[in-house]
């Protein structure tokens, strides 16, 4: 794992090889030359990343899909002779999430090995992640809204007034959600929230997914949560894959 990513090589004997021979000098290898690595991995297709398996995460069958031909003996080798990888495809169309795909019913091994499944289908790119983007946006007009004026801190008014990043028709809103919030959470509680939706704020233009913001910002994805859940009102979210990763 390289910060909550996955790297993982393409079967081929050259990569292999290379693979090999990095894990024997990794000892000796400085920071910056991993990066390097990683990116020459990836910029010449010999690794693509698999981003860390959270029950939230929504899958779908891949956009261009592949002759299945080699990957049904392929996984039937990985996986025994009664996997049926058309079954196990079908299972995203429509996009599932890991969740509803592991089935917290079944038993443990079963769901292990269903995970087992997913990294596999991950590394030959049959299915793609489909990752949650976000905007900030005005409410719509049937919004339920917060009560206009609500009072809210001057010292919490000072920092939205300081963003740049989020339009002066928007922080009205953002301090009257901040005073609505008061009603039931501590001071501390929400500035913590506060904060981090400001640092935020500068990656929900609809280019950084959660991931990617979480990796950025060097926080908890629990953290990331529950600021877009307090700010739901100002943001508007949607998936795609990530293209670069993908």
């Amino acid at each position: 794992m390289l910060f909550g990513y996955f790297m993982i090589p393409y079967n081929s004997q050259h990569t292999k090889y290379r693979i090999e021979w990095l894990d024997r000098g990794a000892r000796v290898l400085c920071k910056y030359r991993v990066f390097l690595i990683v990116r020459h991995l990836l910029l010449w297709a010999r690794a693509v990343v698999v981003y860390p398996l959270c029950n939230t995460n929504v899958y779908s069958s891949a956009t261009l899909p592949k002759p299945l031909g080699r990957y049904i003996s392929l996984f039937s080798q990985q996986f025994g002779p009664s996997f049926h990888l058309a079954e196990a495809l079908a299972q995203f169309d429509p996009p599932s999430t890991l969740g509803d795909y592991l089935n917290s019913k079944q038993p443990l091994a079963d769901q292990q090995n269903k995970a087992k499944v997913i990294v596999a289908l991950l590394r030959h790119q049959l299915i793609m992640q489909l990752h949650r983007f976000c905007y900030i946006v005005p409410p719509f007009s049937d919004a339920k809204m917060p009560r206009a004026g609500h009072h809210c801190p001057d010292s919490l008014k000072t920092q939205i007034a300081a963003c740049d990043n989020i339009d002066e028709t928007i922080k009205p809103i953002v301090s009257d959600l901040c005073g609505s919030m008061l009603d039931t959470q501590s001071f501390s509680n929400v500035e913590r929230k506060l904060s981090l939706f400001l640092r935020m704020s500068a990656y929900m233009h609809g280019m950084h997914h959660i991931e990617d913001i979480v990796y950025r910002l060097n926080v908890e994805r629990d953290a990331v949560e529950e600021v877009l859940e307090s700010f739901a009102l100002v943001l508007c979210t949607f998936r795609r894959p990530d293209f670069i990763s993908e």
